[in-house]
């Protein structure tokens, strides 16, 4: 396997190396009373989340089996950055997507 050409190969890749280098470092400091580790984790998670398959078929498959999961992330779609929003869309269970891209407009 050698080095990636495709300038947006090289991108994910860092991508994927930030993320978790900020997972790990959340994870770290997860057990001290000052609660910074969970925020830390949560964006790391957000960060490699577009790039990961599993981590898109784990997240798909908690949603499918719980509706008040789905509705948070429906909920709170409006909120985030784009990237996320973008994950939140793939994962989005099929029983779902009319009805939550009729209520949210998609951007990109």
């Amino acid at each position: 396997m050698g080095a990636p050409e495709n300038p947006k190969e090289k991108r994910d890749i860092v991508q994927l190396i930030i993320g978790w280098v900020i997972f790990v470092v959340g994870a770290i400091f997860f057990p001290l009373p000052i609660p910074i580790g969970l925020p830390m984790m949560i964006i790391g998670l957000a960060i490699i989340a577009p790039q990961s398959r599993f981590l898109q078929r784990w997240v798909y498959k908690r949603r499918r089996r719980n509706e008040g999961l789905n509705k948070k992330m429906i909920f709170v779609r409006a909120y985030v950055p784009p990237f996320v929003q973008k994950f939140i869309d793939i994962t989005c269970p099929e029983k779902y997507k009319k009805k939550h891209k009729a209520n949210v407009p998609l951007t990109e």
